[in-house]
């Protein structure tokens, strides 16, 4: 008896893995959401305008963010707007600061900022590192991301910059897995390292400095 139940659960996990083999496409990721109410977050009493620029991607590596090793064999590659993970990043941060109370507009791309005397500050910055990876084993899937941008402030009124970094990393097992498990890790992810960059940022007298 004990013999014949291996026997099928042999044979239901091999069909598993077997119907669980990436083909080698591309999963198209929206990562940046806000939850619309966020009553976790204090409306700063110091406000700024800025212009955020869509960061630079200086990624060692351009194009898929990363990939999905399936148990079966074959992966699956993920990938953010039109592989601009600069963009998705800068846009998440201007959605951010403006549930803070800041004025803030993200750049065209292309867009002259740098004489700007319409805002307090002009925000730039480098991507070089955003990743997601999972590994799906028999029974569980391993997610793990991470994030490292370099970002400085320059504030119009008397020509200071801020230097600041926005990094982050999380990891977490799930038993079953959908590729949105993947979405969400990255949207904590940014809503995590924005919270400690601005706990480390002050306004005053409408300039923008690190305490």
């Amino acid at each position: 008896m004990i013999r014949v139940m291996w026997s099928w659960f042999t044979i239901v996990l091999l069909l598993v893995l077997g119907g669980c083999a990436g083909k080698g496409e591309t999963v198209m990721l929206y990562p940046g959401t806000l939850p619309a109410d966020r009553t976790d977050m204090t409306v700063s009493r110091d406000t700024l305008t800025a212009v955020i620029v869509p960061f630079d991607d200086q990624r060692p590596e351009k194009g898929p963010i990363g990939r999905r090793t399936h148990a079966g064999g074959g992966y699956t590659s993920y990938a953010v707007w039109n592989d601009m993970p600069g963009y998705v990043i800068a846009q998440f941060m201007a959605d951010y600061l403006k549930q803070k109370g800041w004025q803030v507009t993200l750049a065209l791309p292309g867009e002259a900022t740098a004489n700007r005397t319409d805002v307090d500050a002009v925000i730039t910055g480098v991507v070089q590192e955003f990743v997601a990876q999972a590994t799906s084993k028999a029974l569980s899937t391993e997610i793990s991301v991470k994030m490292r941008v370099a970002l400085q402030a320059r504030n119009q009124k008397d020509g200071s910059v801020a230097r600041m970094s926005l990094h982050g990393s999380r990891d977490k097992k799930v038993v079953f897995f959908n590729d949105r498990d993947v979405q969400d890790a990255l949207d904590a992810m940014l809503k995590d390292s924005v919270d400690r960059l601005m706990e480390d940022a002050k306004v005053e007298q409408g300039l923008l400095q690190i305490k």
